[in-house]
């Protein structure tokens, strides 16, 4: 065969220096990367943009290149495969291939510079080439996803959302389920920006869901009606929570809507955001509970339907908005 001269348009600069400390997929909480430009390819990337997703072809030139084959992930108890049906470094052309979505871009310097979602591979690796994910590049969009992205929308329009704070997942038949991007507007969602997940929390590769993923899987486990989750940060839920103390009732009105939401309604103690215990504690509740007010952070409600999720977070925030303008002098 005729042999090939490869030259690195790019280098990327990412906190990882051991292999063992690398992930071996993105989707495994990599860290953000920087990919520096040669100056020679200035113009080359002119045109990229923040939001733009990419394919990343990098060289990875710490592999084994005598190595035909693997255990996958190198673990000793999954069977020995060839490496051209796995996504091993080691191989005897280590080409990686990562989709990335581009954060943010820096042209003013001599060197251009990508900021660009997690990237599994080692500091100073060469980048072959960027190419743009194109129409081609993507699977066809599905109903649920426009309907997570409908949600999306209106709850940022109702102030449920800012930002980009809150989440929202669907069930999807094969246990999996899809869920919002990390760091992404829900009122401008897009179907690239809703991530694909199994029952383990495993997404594809390129994809990076929500931090908040483990919540939604100890709902779905524990709570076998929840089809649908949306956590949104109500401002006048969270007023009234930052106002009262704890030890109150924080929808004790008379009105009958109050009677019926609060039965479903109840508070998590406080616990940092993403993290496993919070999951746990959030799913254990879900078992008896439908709308849970996670103290310092937000509201997370379940239901069989995204609209019924957001129409749940909608009466929540609706009677506290209510509360709030009642005042109380004990308060």
């Amino acid at each position: 065969m005729r042999e090939a001269v490869f030259s690195p348009v790019a280098v990327a600069r990412t906190p990882y220096s051991d292999r063992k400390d690398c992930p071996k997929q993105a989707t495994e909480n990599a860290a953000d990367a920087e990919i520096v430009v040669d100056p020679a390819f200035a113009r080359a990337a002119a045109d990229l943009a923040p939001g733009m997703e990419v394919w990343l072809l990098t060289w990875l030139d710490r592999a084994d290149t005598s190595c035909q084959a693997v255990h996958p992930r190198g673990d000793p108890k999954n069977p020995l495969t060839g490496v051209f049906a796995t996504r091993s470094p080691d191989r005897p052309t280590p080409i990686g291939m990562h989709r990335c979505r581009i954060l943010g871009v820096d042209l003013a310097s001599e060197a251009p510079r990508l900021t660009v979602s997690g990237l599994e591979v080692l500091d100073e690796t060469p980048v072959l080439d960027i190419k743009p994910v194109t129409r081609g590049d993507e699977r066809p969009v599905t109903s649920l996803e426009e309907e997570i992205v409908r949600v999306g929308r209106l709850g940022w329009e109702k102030g449920l959302f800012s930002g980009r704070e809150g989440n929202i997942s669907a069930l999807l038949p094969d246990g999996g389920l899809l869920v919002t991007a990390s760091g992404v507007c829900k009122g401008r969602l897009a179907p690239g920006q809703i991530c694909r997940v199994d029952s383990t929390g495993t997404a594809r590769p390129g994809e990076r869901p929500t931090s908040e993923l483990p919540a939604h899987l100890a709902i779905y486990r524990e709570q076998p009606q929840a089809r649908a989750i949306v956590h949104t940060h109500p401002p006048h839920l969270l007023a009234l929570e930052q106002r009262l103390p704890e030890t109150r009732e924080l929808l004790d009105l008379t009105l009958y809507e109050s009677a019926v939401v609060r039965e479903c309604f109840t508070t998590v103690p406080a616990l940092p955001p993403g993290g496993a215990k919070l999951g746990e504690v959030v799913g254990r509740t879900a078992r008896n509970k439908r709308a849970l007010l996670l103290r310092r952070h937000g509201l997370i409600c379940w239901a069989e339907s995204l609209e019924e999720a957001l129409c749940l977070s909608e009466e929540v925030e609706n009677l506290a908005r209510i509360r709030l303008l009642r005042g109380d002098s004990e308060t």
